[in-house]
């Protein structure tokens, strides 16, 4: 997977200050930009920067580009939904992510492109089966969504696939 260039947001701690920093380098300016996380957590101020750092590359996302279409990919969406779960759809599709992530948009009012592999159904089908336990039902009860609760499990799998951990290893979910 090719990867461009995205704007990293760290959590930092200055003598002065009660909370914990947000920063990072604006890629137009090459200022540091920066903001408070207003917590001492450093749990959840890295929430709060992995938060931010979706609102600022939420414009453009070149992950979105990487997949026009044309061949098979498994994307995982962050659904924004109100109140404190996080939401994460993960699907496949032949067209375009950018097209899901905007059907997406449309259903929930905000969403994000976490990150996107190559994959065939059957890989979409073998990471559903793997993160059963966190998957929500649809309304009937009977037949399973595509969407799972963000779990400790699910998110350093999406991280691992980004690139920002111990590398995940998907190809347990190829074909065989």
């Amino acid at each position: 997977m090719i990867r461009t260039s995205r704007t990293k947001v760290h959590v930092v701690r200055y003598k002065d200050c009660a909370s914990l920093i947000l920063r990072y380098i604006n890629p137009a300016t090459g200022k540091q930009v920066r903001r408070s996380a207003q917590t001492d957590d450093r749990e959840l101020a890295k929430q709060r920067a992995w938060d931010w750092e979706q609102e600022l590359n939420a414009e453009h996302d070149p992950f979105v580009d990487e997949y026009p279409g044309g061949s098979g990919c498994v994307y995982f969406i962050e659904l924004k939904t109100p109140g404190f779960v996080r939401l994460v759809k993960i699907g496949y599709t032949e067209s375009s992510v950018a097209g899901r992530l905007e059907i997406c948009r449309t259903m929930c009012g905000n969403a994000t492109l976490l990150v996107a592999i190559p994959g065939t159904r059957l890989k979409e089908k073998r990471i559903h089966k793997h993160f059963d336990e966190c998957r929500l039902y649809r309304a009937d009860g009977e037949r399973p969504s595509e969407v799972f609760v963000l779990t400790n499990k699910l998110w350093n799998c999406i991280k691992s696939l980004q690139g920002k951990h111990k590398p995940w290893d998907d190809s347990v979910f190829d074909d065989a």
